[in-house]
């Protein structure tokens, strides 16, 4: 019989406020705050959020606000070259 599944409401609020200061969180820390592992997290996290944050791998990773990128940035400039 398989375990039942551990019921985590995480405050998404307090998370989308610290990502929109700029902050860059834990996954450990939260996973630590909540009771659960980083990997339960992140897939809670990029469920909720979708494309909106990424995950930065390493020491100083964590979650933090996706950049922004529109279509026209993306495109090299060609009036500079002469």
């Amino acid at each position: 019989m398989p375990r039942p599944r551990k019921i985590i409401t995480l405050n998404y609020t307090l998370i989308e406020a610290a990502i929109s200061r700029g902050e860059t969180l834990k996954l450990k820390v939260l996973a630590a705050e909540y009771g659960t592992c980083p990997p339960v997290i992140k897939r809670y996290l990029s469920e909720y959020f979708g494309d909106k944050i990424e995950f930065v791998p390493g020491r100083n990773g964590g979650v933090r606000a996706a950049a922004t990128t529109t279509a026209n940035n993306n495109t090299p400039d060609l009036t500079a070259v002469a």
